[in-house]
């Protein structure tokens, strides 16, 4: 069973460095668990389910009542199409967990393509977001978001790009890879040929194993 360890802690209105000091661990150690690098195994979810002030069953949800998320398109740096999203017939569901951060917002996934994320998205991930324009944010630095970009031709690249600041404070669009190709960033005011839109924030990230 997947934990509700993320859910709960942000209903509950704590950071994880709060919880991690509840539970007398590192805030990695909580992060990981969220996240279900590690497992919550039944001693633990005793542990945590007291530092939330909830019954440790609380802590946990079958994948069958987790809601289902399409997956209806992919991110992919270089390639640019004609359209946005996939033919519905080609989408799939993901089960994932409801985030109460944005109860409701709109959420889709994107599938990622190609190493332009490869140091926090693997290829083939599928990224979890919600329409800018659903939750009234304002794009901050250190966040990932995903970047429509239109060129010319009117052709549409979608990426995922992490949002940072120079030493001037000019924000800059940036991939974060370990491959050659995809080591440049993109200015969010740059090429006047080019429209740059960033339209989602990314709030999870399912990895395939």
């Amino acid at each position: 069973m997947k934990n509700r360890l993320r859910e709960v802690r942000l209903a509950k209105g704590l950071t994880l460095l709060q919880l991690a000091e509840k539970v007398g661990v590192g805030w990695q150690t909580v992060q990981r668990k969220e996240v279900g690098e590690t497992s919550l195994n039944d001693k633990q979810a005793d542990i945590y389910a007291k530092a939330l002030g909830v019954k440790p069953q609380e802590l946990f949800v079958k994948e069958s009542d987790l809601p289902l998320i399409p997956v209806r398109g992919a991110v992919e740096a270089g390639y640019w199409a004609a359209a946005l999203e996939w033919d519905e017939e080609d989408w799939y569901d993901i089960a994932v967990p409801e985030d109460a951060r944005y109860p409701k917002a709109r959420r889709f996934a994107l599938e990622v393509r190609g190493p332009s994320m490869n140091l926090i998205y693997p290829e083939g991930s599928a990224l979890v977001c919600v329409p800018l324009v659903d939750i009234e944010h304002e794009p901050m630095p250190g966040k990932r978001y995903i970047i429509y970009r239109r060129n010319a031709a009117d052709e549409i690249e979608a990426t995922c790009k992490e949002l940072r600041t120079d030493e001037r404070g000019k924000p800059w669009l940036w991939p974060v890879s370990s491959h050659p190709e995809h080591q440049t960033p993109l200015a969010v005011n740059g090429d006047p040929n080019d429209e740059i839109e960033i339209y989602a924030l990314v709030i999870l990230s399912v990895r395939i194993e």
